[in-house]
């Protein structure tokens, strides 16, 4: 076996997610030499376990051994949800990322283009349209679509957000497409709540503990929260929103019904203008 591979894989696992214990297993499969073999692993998340089969393949001009992929299951007979999750180099998609992606989370994730190139994306699973081979599709917010995950946090009276640090792992906790529990306070009200990202809609998804979602509606209502109107440019300037507008409107019509109210000149109402002889001094 070699054991600085061993020693490479063993780390990529740890960082994976799968912990330490399943380097047993490694081992004993790499000493077998077989050209590929799988290992299986399982976790429980709250009240829920994702089952795991790791894929590993041996190079064809050494010993050296890489992990491909591992497909995750949650759910079980019918209800069962799985999806392959390709490893590139030791990194991709962690255990519990792929546990929150399979639960229709979204997660935040550096990723690398067909030249080498590398971007940030928001990666959901489509959660109804497969591929041939069974995977879910998988749609990627990039970051010109427009979401700002802390922009969104900062609309809600989310109670410790204004400290730098709860603030950062508020939003790393997030961008794993974890659940994160907070409590929004404000207007006498306090309220221990889910919250989760919602890249598709650029929003928060904010649901109380059972789970179920509370509408931006109840959120305004309880709250007082107040949603900022968009900027609308005419001819180059903003256009002015809300009441200034409406009362600038109603200026303008005002002032259109005067002007139309008014009689038009007529030019033979007009006094005749007198013709008289040229000053003198003057020449044509």
């Amino acid at each position: 076996m070699n054991e600085k591979n061993f020693n490479y894989l063993k780390d990529s696992l740890k960082y994976l997610g799968f912990g330490e214990a399943i380097g047993g297993q490694l081992a004993e499969k790499m000493k077998e030499g077989a050209k590929e073999f799988m290992l299986d692993h399982s976790a429980a998340f709250s009240d829920k376990q994702l089952d795991a089969s790791l894929f590993f393949r041996r190079s064809e001009s050494s010993d050296l051994y890489f992990l491909n992929k591992w497909i995750g299951t949650v759910g079980q007979y019918e209800a069962a949800r799985s999806q392959s999750f390709y490893i590139n180099k030791g990194h991709g998609v962690t255990l519990k990322e792929g546990f929150n992606l399979l639960e229709g989370r979204a997660v935040h994730k550096e990723l690398t283009d067909k030249e080498g190139q590398s971007y940030k994306a928001w990666l959901q699973l489509d959660g109804k349209e497969k591929d041939a081979v069974g995977n879910y599709k998988v749609n990627q917010y990039h970051e010109k679509y427009g979401f700002d995950l802390e922009q969104k946090l900062g609309a809600l009276p989310i109670k410790g957000i204004d400290d730098p640090e709860q603030k950062a792992a508020l939003i790393r906790s997030l961008q794993k497409g974890n659940l994160q529990s907070v409590t929004l306070e404000k207007n006498g009200q306090s309220d221990a709540l889910l919250i989760s990202a919602n890249p598709k809609y650029k929003s928060i998804a904010v649901m109380d503990q059972s789970g179920k979602f509370i509408p931006q509606q109840s959120l305004e209502k309880r709250y007082g929260l107040v949603q900022k109107e968009p900027e609308v440019k005419l001819m180059g300037k903003v256009a002015p929103t809300g009441e200034k507008s409406q009362s600038k409107s109603s200026e303008r019509l005002a002032k259109n019904n005067k002007d139309q109210s008014r009689p038009k000149e007529n030019s033979q109402a007009l006094p005749k203008m007198r013709v008289g002889r040229g000053s003198k001094g003057m020449k044509p």
